[in-house]
């Protein structure tokens, strides 16, 4: 009696020789070729090894699946896919790093925001620069009155009613106006390096699109 070709030899030759009809399952394929070399009982045997390998696999399958949607879930719910939190962040950083540049100077920020308001933007009264600062009336008036002991801007007194107030920027505060505003350009050019003048454009325009959707108007800077 000839020996029987091993099992994985007798797999391969009868996939090559024979032609599966469409309609017919790859089990019942599979189960014929394993007949004709092995015998029925061997059917049986690798059927069952089959089905319980393709049970398994199934079960792996369904894991993995679960386990990826819950994977994806926790990212899409982790704190670095919030816009907030991105823009927050950039806010921060870039206003960490104008405080330090300015710290030198003797002024903050917001004070430095209010000083080339009046000088650059032609905001000459209280409400004229809360407006166009988005700070509140009481805000606008405490940073007023440092400016004013720094000797950086001038209250005059306009008319008939003393409290009606022209600011105007004295000659010490023009010339720190010029450096902040400096110091402000070279920020900009730092956290834009390997942007190019249309993605700056398009950055500010998504930055208006933002806040036009927010509900409340942000009073502070």
């Amino acid at each position: 009696m000839p020996a029987l070709p091993s099992t994985s030899a007798a797999l391969s030759n009868n996939f090559q020789q024979r032609k599966v009809p469409e309609a017919e399952s790859f089990a019942t394929c599979y189960a014929g070729i394993i007949r004709e070399h092995f015998g029925t009982r061997k059917v049986a045997r690798v059927l069952t090894a089959l089905a319980r390998i393709y049970l398994i696999s199934t079960i792996i399958d369904i894991i993995n699946c679960s386990m990826n949607k819950k994977s994806t879930q926790r990212t899409t719910q982790s704190v670095h896919h919030s816009l907030g939190y991105w823009t927050t962040l950039i806010a921060r950083t870039m206003e960490a790093d104008f405080n330090k540049r300015l710290s030198g100077y003797g002024i903050t920020r917001v004070a430095g925001a209010v000083l080339g308001a009046i000088h650059f933007d032609e905001k000459k009264t209280p409400s004229e620069l809360a407006a166009f600062l988005r700070i509140d009336r009481a805000a606008v008036t405490r940073l007023l009155d440092k400016l004013e002991t720094q000797e950086l801007i001038e209250r005059n007194r306009t008319g008939c009613d003393r409290r009606s107030v022209s600011l105007l920027v004295t000659p010490r505060g023009k010339k720190l106006s010029a450096t902040i505003a400096q110091e402000s350009r070279a920020v900009n050019a730092q956290f834009a390096t390997g942007l190019s003048p249309e993605d700056i454009e398009q950055y500010i325009e998504t930055i208006k699109k933002i806040l036009a959707n927010g509900r409340e108007t942000v009073e502070t800077l």
